[in-house]
């Protein structure tokens, strides 16, 4: 399977690993546990892109995912406090300096951030998602059930905004995403979007870093050579520890970056020492689980049954009486922190703060942080 951004075919595997259950943001008691799929990530050699190889089982499997009810493996964008908290970020980053007219959104299940612009102003705004039950209008906003693509049933001009938020690693084939957002795009208008930042992940041998639905795990270098082999230039780029927040306007010029890229063929000796810390950690005694992720869901997978009983809980109340790996995910306001003889924390982006949150609330006990 040639690389999926320069098509080069000198590769080389950065993880291969047993398979594991496909993470759905968690499932309902009684409820099938999600199938497992393989667990493989390779790197480009020669422009240096890493990337999921295509499997038509997976994307199959992912395609009946998109169309259902467990499309969003997260809390939706908007929803409760964790989903308030991200939707602020991405609008602060996002937004083009001029407030836009017209807006279309990839993935937009729920509609909120096309509301957020309507109140500065847009009155022309879509929202495609094959998730949704059907085609909707409501408020002068449009909902379609629909994949993005050249061929949408929208009249009317070329869009001054298309947002995609945490949408573009799941597109198998993102030369024909951007050829598509150079046809619907305004010639003045801007394309803004954000994506995991895997470069820190795959540095520290981050377990996060892998998710069956993710053919992409872009950086900056790949996202810089991923514009301009598409006819566009960067306008901004914000890194953060989770995510890159990208703003790219139309160029007349097609080129292929020139190469400058990390190799990291030590990925997989840095993420098992990352999942012998887990297994260390979690030894026995009462654990507490912090972080029901897709990192927690390949853990979970990926290490031998530990002795230490086991209690999983997170900062987002929407996962709360869901499961994951065998797990319930509690609510922490009802796990006494005195019965717990160590608390394992492990979203690497949030480990700081998770931490210190568990000090204030006066939790003597042992941290764990697995990602150093």
């Amino acid at each position: 399977m040639p690389c999926l951004l320069c098509g080069g075919d000198h590769l080389c595997d950065i993880l291969t690993m047993p398979d594991i259950e496909v993470f759905v943001g968690g499932y309902a008691p009684g409820a099938a546990r999600p199938d497992k799929l393989p667990c493989r990530i390779r790197q480009c050699l020669d422009c240096g892109h890493v990337f999921q190889p295509a499997d038509p089982v997976i994307s199959k499997t992912m395609d009946a995912i998109y169309n259902s009810v467990i499309a969003q493996a997260s809390t939706a964008t908007g929803v409760g406090q964790w989903g308030r908290k991200r939707a602020e970020r991405m609008l602060s980053l996002l937004s083009p300096p001029t407030p836009p007219r017209s807006v279309l959104e990839i993935g937009s299940p729920n509609a909120y951030l096309l509301r957020r612009f309507q109140e500065q102003g847009a009155t022309r705004l879509v929202g495609l998602d094959p998730s949704l039950p059907g085609n909707e209008e409501h408020e002068g906003v449009q909902l379609l059930k629909a994949v993005f693509g050249p061929d949408l049933p929208l009249s009317g001009p070329s869009f001054d905004l298309i947002l995609a938020c945490n949408v573009f690693e799941h597109i198998e084939n993102m030369h024909q995403m951007l050829r598509d957002c150079r046809k619907w795009l305004a010639d003045e208008g801007m394309l803004s979007f954000c994506v995991p930042n895997c470069e820190q992940q795959l540095v520290n041998g981050d377990p996060a870093v892998f998710m069956h639905e993710h053919w992409h795990y872009f950086t900056e270098h790949s996202i810089r050579a991923l514009l301009a082999r598409n006819g566009f230039s960067l306008w901004h780029l914000e890194k953060e520890a989770d995510n890159l927040y990208v703003q790219a306007v139309k160029s007349d010029v097609v080129t292929a970056l020139p190469l400058d890229f990390i190799l990291y063929d030590d990925y997989r000796s840095k993420l098992s020492r990352c999942l012998e810390r887990f297994t260390v950690a979690a030894s026995g005694g009462n654990v507490l689980i912090h972080g029901a992720s897709n990192s927690l869901n390949n853990i979970l997978g990926w290490v031998e049954p530990v002795a230490g009983k086991l209690f999983v809980t997170d900062n987002d109340p929407q996962k709360y009486g869901k499961r994951i790996g065998g797990f319930p995910i509690r609510d922490k306001a009802g796990i006494p922190l005195t019965d717990m003889d160590v608390i394992v924390v492990i979203p690497y982006a949030y480990a700081a703060t998770i931490r210190n949150e568990y000090e204030r609330s006066g939790y003597k006990g042992r941290i764990a942080v697995l990602v150093a």
